[in-house]
C-alpha cells in the first residue's frame, strides 16, 4: 500500500524538498517554508539520521514505515499493560496497523510522528510516576511544536483527565 498509492497533489514533494533544504542547513521560516511546527524538523532529521537514509521518495516512505509500526507497537503495549491480555494488546496492535494505513496517503506529513506520539503518551499515563507525568508534558510540547491545534487538544484532554481525578468534594464557597 505504501509504495503504490500517489496523490494527484504533490504534499510529499513538499515536505521532502522542506527535509532536503532544512537538512542541507537552511533555515527554518525564513530560508525553508513550512506550516507545520519545527519538532516535525527535528524529528525527521534524527530519524533520517538514524536510519542513514538519503532524503528521497523510497526513504521518505520507509521513515513513514516507521513511524506506522511504532504507533501498532506502543498502541499494543498500552493495551497490554492495562489488560495482561496478549491476544487482546496483539488484536488491538493489528487494528492500529489497519487504521493508520492513512499514513500510505500522505508519506512525510506530520501525522506520521502525530500517531506515535500520541500513542507513547498513552503509554505513558498508565503509571503516575512524576518521570510518566513529565514525559506527557515533553510529548505535548513536541505536539504543540508539531502541529498547533493537535497540541491545544492534546492539553485539554490532559486537564480534563487530571479535574476528573481530582478527589470528590464540594465546591468551595465563594
Amino acid at each position: 500500500v505504501l509504495a503504490t498509492r500517489y496523490a494527484v497533489y504533490d504534499d510529499e514533494g513538499y515536505m521532502l524538498l522542506s527535509f532536503y533544504h532544512y537538512f542541507a542547513g537552511g533555515h527554518l521560516y525564513s530560508e525553508v517554508f513550512s506550516q507545520y511546527g519545527p519538532f516535525n524538523f527535528f524529528a525527521e532529521r534524527f530519524l533520517f539520521w538514524l536510519l542513514h537514509l538519503p532524503v528521497t521518495h523510497d526513504a521518505g516512505r520507509l521513515v513513514t514505515l516507521v513511524c506506522w509500526l511504532m504507533s501498532a507497537v506502543f498502541g499494543g503495549y498500552f493495551i497490554f499493560r492495562i489488560s495482561k491480555n496478549t491476544i487482546l494488546a496483539s488484536a488491538a496492535g493489528l487494528c492500529i496497523m489497519q487504521l493508520a494505513n492513512v499514513l500510505a496517503n500522505e508519506p512525510g506529513h506530520p501525522n506520521q510522528l502525530i500517531l506515535p506520539l500520541l500513542m507513547l503518551a498513552c503509554c505513558a499515563s498508565v503509571s503516575r510516576r512524576p518521570l510518566n507525568l513529565l514525559m506527557l508534558g515533553a510529548l505535548g510540547a513536541a505536539l504543540t511544536f508539531i502541529k498547533i491545534n493537535v497540541g491545544i487538544f492534546y492539553f485539554v484532554a490532559i486537564t480534563q483527565t487530571l479535574v476528573c481525578e481530582f478527589p470528590a468534594g464540594r465546591l468551595p464557597d465563594s
